[in-house]
């Protein structure tokens, strides 16, 4: 327990009711050089005297104006506040559950992150034909992955080391989900499934009629600083893009 003296006016009954320890401590900020064979009852005679002339000598140093302001603020002023200890606690850098988690960073960019229990961890890469961990990433339209909505599947390699990854999403305005799995005598085995995640769609692209009826705008959207989808589909490479923006919309340069 600390001990923090707020005040100057302590009486004689106060310090009495303290420890031998405490008076030691308080004598000691007080700046008080004889008090390490003093006795408690000479602690206290110490202590009121140091105080006494801190006060004397404030006083002193203090006009009229400055004496009467610091006697509002005189009330309960000699109480010893008790500062706990408190324990500090640190968040453990896993949990040693086998689990995968991704969030959207922005739409063309998730962060995964996962961890493996230690024990199945160490299993797996002692089973012969162990070759490696990677990571399924599914595009898919609807809130819960089916077969029946998926759009496109691909698999990143990673580390025995490896705990996140950045994951360049294809698409947007489309949802995603992540598998953690691992490969054993050339069959993949299925770890953990991660949430699902919605990339938005941006702005020009969920407004590309208003755009199409302004010249400016249109051209702009032609010169590539920035990337155009029509509706959900996914994107293609910039040239093809524009090529079939101008033959679906009957556009001549």
């Amino acid at each position: 327990m600390i001990y923090l003296r707020i005040g100057g006016n302590m009486t004689r009954e106060k310090l009495q009711a303290l420890s031998e320890e405490v008076l030691r401590s308080i004598a000691q900020r007080e700046g008080i050089y004889n008090y390490t064979d003093a006795g408690k009852e000479e602690l206290v005679e110490l202590i009121l005297d140091a105080l006494e002339e801190n006060r004397s000598e404030q006083e002193s140093n203090n006009n009229a104006a400055i004496r009467l302001e610091r006697k509002k603020y005189e009330i309960l002023i000699d109480e010893e506040v008790n500062l706990p200890e408190y324990e500090e606690y640190s968040l453990p850098e896993r949990y040693n559950d086998t689990r995968i988690v991704i969030l959207l960073k922005d739409p063309m960019w998730a962060y995964a992150y996962w961890d493996i229990n230690s024990p199945q961890s160490g299993n797996l890469k002692e089973e012969p034909f162990f070759e490696g961990f990677f990571l399924r990433v599914y595009e898919f339209h609807g809130e819960v992955l089916d077969k029946s909505n998926i759009v496109d599947v691909f698999d990143i390699p990673v580390g025995d080391q490896d705990k996140s990854w950045y994951i360049n999403l294809n698409s947007t305005g489309i949802d995603y989900c992540v598998e953690l799995r691992c490969k054993v005598m050339h069959q993949d085995r299925l770890l953990a499934v991660s949430n699902p995640i919605h990339s938005p769609l941006g702005y020009f692209a969920r407004n590309q009629e208003e755009f199409f009826n302004e010249p400016d705008t249109m051209m702009l959207m032609l010169s590539g600083l920035w990337d155009y989808e029509e509706g959900e589909t996914r994107r293609e490479e910039i040239p093809q893009r524009i090529i079939s923006i101008l033959d679906s919309h009957n556009i001549e340069i």
